[in-house]
């Protein structure tokens, strides 16, 4: 099971603007499902949410994933 935050709680986690996780979330969505699993996004009506581990891993990972180096994700 996986745990799914939205947007106000990645901003409050990852303490960043919604302008930001907005940013994030469309480059993450363009590496769906490559990247990611197809099970990484929740839109359901008006509320849209991330698995955490998707989200997380961009944030640590994103220049290795643009530049082509990172590690698979798990």
């Amino acid at each position: 099971m996986y745990t799914y935050e939205n947007r106000k709680q990645l901003s409050d986690r990852f303490s960043i603007s919604l302008s930001t996780v907005d940013d994030r979330l469309r480059k993450i969505r363009k590496l769906v499902p490559d990247r990611y699993p197809k099970a990484s996004f929740i839109d359901n009506g008006g509320i849209h949410r991330v698995r955490s581990d998707v989200f997380e891993d961009y944030m640590l990972n994103g220049e290795k994933i643009k530049a082509g180096i990172a590690e698979d994700f798990k």
